[in-house]
């Protein structure tokens, strides 16, 4: 329905983005599209070492890599292990998150610490 001065295509529901704003993303091609907050793929491989292939799923692809300035792993990669390591002990955390891993430096580089196993239980 159209009010008295507003055009044809005003919109009522002001602030809520349409289909044609949105930009448009083919997650399977290396193309250099932005989003609001993230890099492109250019700025990735600027980064990091692409390696080999870990795994396929229905909403991606994971690779192993490496950060270019000091050669070390993504810190996702210790991650997953000390979950995997506290998986085959029993214990389960329940709550990883941000809140709950610490990023220690040291001379090997950096170590992943997960903390506040409040929420956790041992099998």
């Amino acid at each position: 329905r159209q009010r008295d001065g507003e055009s044809p295509d005003a919109s009522t529901n002001s602030g809520q983005s349409t289909l044609e704003s949105v930009p448009k993303v083919n997650s399977f091609t290396h193309e250099s599209t932005v989003l609001a907050g993230h890099t492109t793929r250019a700025d990735f491989e600027a980064k990091y070492m692409e390696l080999e292939q870990l795994g396929q799923g229905g909403f991606g692809t994971v690779y192993a890599g490496n950060r270019r300035s000091d050669d070390l792993p993504i810190i996702m990669k210790q991650l997953v292990n000390a979950a995997i390591d506290l998986q085959a002990k029993g214990i389960f955390h329940q709550d990883l998150k941000l809140a709950n891993i610490l990023i220690e430096p040291s001379t090997d580089g950096l170590r992943v610490r997960i903390i506040d196993f409040g929420c956790g239980y041992i099998q």
